[in-house]
């Protein structure tokens, strides 16, 4: 009696659009390097960035430390060291200067000149009793200045970004290195904690 052959079993190849076990392997490998790659890079940018922040922050504190007189202190402790009345919803601000170095070098006197005469951040020493009453042209309340600002002794001492080429600009005899510069509560476009984050290095 004949015996029969066993068959040997078929093994079929992969189809050509068809990846192996090993393939996909390598690839979830290599995916899975990518994104740990990203997280890391990303990470390094936010250490990089909040080392800048930190940095910036010190020539903040420098900045205020530096200068001696503190004209909302000094007017709310005498009003009569600063005899001027704001009107209307007009505010009164005082210019910041700008920072002295760029980098590790010192500014040019004609540099710092240039530098405050187009900066448009000041800090809100005096505010006329409307400032924040009314509405915009558009019908916007002006009471929602910002969402924690909403009457002009919130405004007080505030750092504020205004628009170009605004408001009228004043100077303070006794203290003739303070710019001053009266513009409108709708010439303010933000408000910031640290002024020296937004001028230019």
């Amino acid at each position: 009696m004949a015996t029969r052959r066993k068959a040997s079993p078929i093994y079929s190849l992969p189809a050509a659009n068809q990846k192996t076990e090993l393939e996909l392997r390598r690839e979830r490998i290599a995916l899975e390097e990518k994104e740990k790659g990203e997280s890391e890079s990303q990470e390094a940018i936010a250490a990089e960035l909040k080392a800048r922040q930190e940095a910036v922050s010190k020539e903040e504190a420098e900045r205020r430390f530096a200068d001696r007189f503190d004209l909302v202190a000094l007017i709310q402790k005498d009003p009569s060291v600063f005899p001027i009345q704001i009107s209307l919803w007009n505010i009164l601000i005082e210019m910041v200067q700008p920072p002295l170095k760029m980098g590790i070098f010192h500014k040019t006197d004609e540099m710092l000149k240039a530098e405050q005469w187009f900066s448009v951040i000041g800090r809100v020493i005096l505010c006329g009793p409307s400032a924040l009453e009314g509405k915009t042209e558009s019908g916007i309340l002006l009471s929602n200045f910002t969402r924690g600002i909403t009457d002009p002794a919130a405004l007080v001492g505030k750092y504020v970004i205004h628009q170009r080429h605004v408001g009228a600009d004043i100077w303070f005899a006794p203290m003739p290195g303070k710019r001053l510069k009266i513009i409108s509560a709708t010439e303010i476009l933000a408000v910031t904690d640290n002024p020296t984050m937004f001028m230019r290095p």
